[in-house]
């Protein structure tokens, strides 16, 4: 029996409701595990909601999205939440770390969510990972923006995802600090053969992932070598 694609989007598109214009036109394509892929586009492509559709945060106005052969956009909100929880990690541009909460408390919390146990050892293990050992009971606006964004990426890899989305993970850093966060998610996809999808209006971040695609006009193609 042929094995499913991690990831499958078929034929899939979105609309802005406000005004109604198309924002993603047919959009197909095949993640396979254990990829690097790289989307490119220019500001406003629609590149976030591309990875919001992936996410399953937010559903297609047509066509669908399956997930390891499953068919993850036709799932209701709630099951569609569960199996994010437990399959698929999220880096966004703007961290979006909870305030009040310590860098341990922030990547025990998706362990906590799925009632996964040992949720401090292993929350403390991801940040080692990302060499923030002695930061673990810093708040983030005790951290630089480098160290935040190390801390949403151990969030990310805790649950051990099948999958992992990054929205601009650099899109907030300075370069030098922007290249090592970009070492970091390649060696984890290495080390722990986590599928990844990076979004970026970068070109030559781009050329680190071994597939890249280009989304111009609403449509998703094969980027020029």
């Amino acid at each position: 029996m042929t094995a499913h694609p991690l990831l499958e989007l078929k034929n899939v598109e979105r609309r802005l409701k406000i005004p109604d214009i198309p924002l993603l036109c047919g959009i197909t394509l095949k993640v396979e595990k254990g990829q690097t892929i790289a989307i490119l586009g220019a500001s406003g492509a629609g590149k976030s909601t591309l990875i919001h559709l992936m996410a399953g945060i937010e559903t297609p106005d047509a066509g669908n999205i399956e997930l390891e052969g499953s068919a993850f956009s036709e799932l209701d909100e709630e099951t569609r939440t569960r199996m994010r929880g437990e399959n698929i990690g999220i880096v966004f541009q703007s961290f979006l770390l909870m305030p009040s909460l310590t860098a341990l408390e922030n990547v025990m919390l998706p362990l906590i969510l799925l009632g996964k146990h040992a949720a401090r050892s292993r929350a403390t293990e991801a940040l080692e990972q990302v060499g923030l050992s002695e930061r673990l009971n810093h708040l983030p606006n005790a951290l630089s923006g480098g160290e935040q964004q190390r801390v949403a990426i151990a969030r990310a890899f805790v649950i051990s995802p099948k999958l992992l989305l990054a929205d601009e993970p650099t899109g907030n850093l300075d370069m030098d600090t922007g290249a090592r966060i970009i070492d970091l998610l390649l060696d984890l996809n290495k080390h722990l053969r986590t599928t990844l999808v990076l979004v970026t209006h970068d070109e030559s971040l781009s050329r680190r992932c071994a597939y890249r695609y280009l989304l111009k006009n609403g449509i998703l193609q094969e980027a020029q070598p």
